[in-house]
């Protein structure tokens, strides 16, 4: 059903489905940096620090491994 703004409306039990997850592997040499990164484009550089990383990953319920 398309609203008059022309996007889907879905339910909140819909986003949270499986496939919306994503599961990090980050090297433990890591820790204590500033991390920079390149969101979609390589235009832009988006800086961090190591622990706002892990705040974020958390906050979306999303797994991370470190190694």
């Amino acid at each position: 059903m398309k609203c008059s703004r022309g996007w889907i409306p879905f339910s909140k039990k819909e986003f949270k489905k499986d496939y919306h997850s994503v599961t990090f592997i980050i090297d433990k040499d890591l820790k204590n940096k500033t991390l920079l990164a390149h969101p979609n484009v390589n235009t832009m550089t988006v800086s961090m620090e190591y622990s706002d990383l892990i705040k974020y990953i958390e906050y979306h319920h999303n797994k991370y491994y470190e190694i």
